[in-house]
């Protein structure tokens, strides 16, 4: 959940638990308000765990790999590429492990070889 969110959410459940109410998700039985405010507040502040990489090279298995994509050299930025997915461009050629610093073909599998 968002942070501003959280707040707004513990604010909300303050004022209702105030005026006498429930609130979704907290008993005050088991746990006591400033408790549950601050595991609410953690789990939003809490960085998202990072997305497990899903393409690898096929020589040495690293996830450090690259495919071509155009720049504008004027402006320093990327401007796109030229239609192919990283499957075609590892078949042209055009793939590369920073790793083993050459081209090299991509995999969703760590252990597949080249030939595969």
């Amino acid at each position: 959940m968002d942070p501003i969110e959280t707040l707004r959410r513990i604010r909300d459940a303050r004022d209702t638990l105030a005026a006498g109410g429930t609130v979704e998700g907290y008993d005050p039985n088991v746990q006591n308000f400033d408790d549950w405010a601050a595991d609410l507040a953690d789990a939003a502040l809490k960085p998202a765990e990072p997305e497990a990489p899903h393409v690898f090279c096929s020589q040495c298995g690293g996830t450090n790999v690259q495919y071509q994509t155009w720049v504008d050299p004027n402006k320093d930025t990327v401007v796109g590429d030229d239609g192919r997915t990283w499957r075609e461009m590892r078949n042209a050629g055009l793939s590369w492990c920073a790793d083993c610093d050459d081209h090299t073909l991509l995999t969703f599998d760590p252990t597949e070889d080249e030939g595969g």
